[in-house]
């Protein structure tokens, strides 16, 4: 019996030496795959950090483009004229329907009329001078 007794310890013994060994196996694989994984996290980190800088980077040129667009006469020492936007005017003349151009039955004014009325009203004297008259310009008024 004692025998037998021995015998069933040491076959426990194997069983928790075989145990042992597979779970310092496990254990090994654990420790590689933690390795694996904190370098993986470190190589992130390093990722997330040039990404942060980046992200900082195109903020400020964001802000430094927000702040040229925003510069006007007001608050720069830019002319007026390149603010970029003008008062816009607007038409508030409602249409006629009549036709463009001269009326029917208006009596027209040119400065030829006005010449002429000025002339026979008296208060000039006249004087016409022919200056470079030739054939092809001698019937043309003075």
């Amino acid at each position: 019996m004692a025998s037998n007794y021995s015998n069933f310890l040491y076959n426990d013994y194997e069983k928790l030496l075989e145990k042992f060994e597979k779970q310092e196996k496990l254990l090994k694989e654990t420790n590689n795959l933690i390795k694996t994984l904190n370098d993986t996290i470190e190589n992130l980190n390093e990722t997330n950090q040039k990404l942060q800088k980046l992200i900082e980077e195109k903020d400020m040129e964001i802000l430094r483009l927000k702040s040229k667009n925003n510069r006007d006469s007001s608050n720069s020492n830019k002319p007026s004229g390149t603010n970029g936007y003008k008062k816009v005017i607007i038409n508030r003349r409602e249409k006629s329907g009549k036709p463009k151009g001269a009326q029917i039955n208006h009596t027209p004014h040119s400065l030829k009329n006005k010449l002429n009325q000025f002339i026979d009203s008296g208060d000039i004297l006249e004087e016409i001078i022919e200056i470079n008259k030739n054939d092809n310009n001698k019937i043309k008024d003075t």
